[in-house]
């Protein structure tokens, strides 16, 4: 495990501690699907899996170029291309909800799925991977 992931890791978790502390003040709570990627965010499960449209969606650490993993080395920091936040992580459900599927052009695995998620001014990119019938894999995800 790299240290940047591990310091990025650390972040999230500091910052997801407050989120949860103001959450529980104001008597507001997670969705079903973001307790799911808390307790992910937390090492509670080994994966974050949830369902969407008659799919499994699985969420893995990965690696550096896949993954959890690299969505936090890439993309969770204010400096980073495609910088994707807290709330973004949390909700990514709601992106793979009401995203439009893509066609796979400038994908470099045609077999991946690419959903896109336009909402003001940012553009959330998500490519999901199919693994089994109906069970698709969160190998990317960022903001432009």
């Amino acid at each position: 495990m790299s240290q940047l992931y591990q310091q990025r890791l650390a972040k999230l978790k500091r910052e997801l501690s407050i989120e949860v502390t103001k959450r529980k003040k104001k008597k507001k709570k997670f969705t079903p699907n973001q307790q799911i990627m808390i307790n992910f965010i937390n090492n509670v499960t080994k994966n974050a899996t949830f369902y969407i449209k008659d799919m499994k969606i699985i969420l893995r650490k990965g690696h550096t170029g896949a993954g959890f993993q690299h969505i936090l080395e890439k993309h969770y920091c204010n400096e980073c291309p495609g910088r994707i936040t807290l709330s973004d992580i949390l909700n990514m459900d709601l992106i793979i909800q009401r995203g439009l599927k893509l066609n796979s052009v400038g994908v470099s695995n045609p077999d991946n799925i690419v959903i896109n998620y336009k909402n003001r001014d940012k553009e959330h990119n998500i490519i999901l991977k199919s693994e089994n019938e109906n069970e698709l894999v969160v190998s990317f995800y960022s903001i432009d």
